[in-house]
């Protein structure tokens, strides 16, 4: 008998035929919520690949603003500092999503990042040209966006069997180019829209990432345990 972790709840299940029948009564509410818990995670991941589209887009609009010290090197230099802040703490990002409440590290995670896309925003509203500045904003969505990736795997994983979790897993990684996509298409018609004003989309990641907040808090179940549901019985 093989079943996700459910603690306290199951002790009243004392029996397999006891779990079987759990198992069974649950299908309907189980299908439901995995969909949703997907679908929430997969569009959780794309909106991170639309923001990143968005500031590869916006360099450009940068540079044609004529912005002292805002040059190709200088992009680059943030970039870098970005990822390798990204690479680094997601070494640890893991095991801070395994003990402490997934919801609530999500939630941070996102507001942290959002409250830099607003610093950006104020950067392009203002035409800023510190480079401390910028290299701040960077390594503060570098370090907050590096537990994203792992906390949403380990919840894709937790929410369905093993025998489904490689296709599962597999077409989530989907989100990847989706995220894409979306994000250089949008990108190039708002900046052609809005003459080039990159501060808009910045501001647009903002609003995205605090709605990202929201849904994670209010509607973003990151653990079957606390539906009381169980994911697999063997037969």
């Amino acid at each position: 008998m093989r079943y996700h972790e459910n603690k306290s709840w199951m002790k009243e299940l004392t029996t397999e035929e006891q779990i079987r029948e759990k198992y069974q009564e649950q299908r309907s509410q189980r299908i439901k919520s995995q969909i949703l818990t997907y679908g929430l995670a997969y569009f959780f991941w794309i909106t991170v690949h639309v923001q990143r589209e968005f500031w590869s887009f916006s360099k450009t609009a940068i540079q044609a603003q004529d912005i002292p010290g805002m040059t190709v090197e200088f992009f680059g230099t943030l970039d870098s500092s970005l990822f390798f802040t990204y690479s680094l703490f997601q070494f640890m990002s893991g095991s801070i999503g395994d003990n402490f409440d997934k919801r609530l590290v999500l939630t941070t995670s996102y507001i942290i990042q959002g409250f830099a896309f607003l610093l950006l925003a104020v950067a392009g509203t203002y035409q800023f040209s510190s480079h401390a500045y910028y290299l701040f904003c960077f390594v503060i969505i570098g370090l907050s966006q590096s537990i994203v990736f792992p906390v949403l795997v380990s919840v894709i994983g937790s929410w369905f069997s093993n025998e489904h979790r490689g296709i599962i897993t597999g077409s989530w990684g989907t989100c990847t180019n989706i995220g894409n996509i979306i994000g250089a298409q949008t990108a190039a018609s708002l900046l052609k829209a809005t003459d080039n004003e990159w501060k808009h989309l910045m501001t647009i990641i903002t609003c995205l990432f605090a709605f990202n907040a929201v849904l994670i808090m209010t509607v973003f179940n990151p653990d079957p345990d606390q539906a009381e549901l169980i994911i697999k019985v063997d037969d």
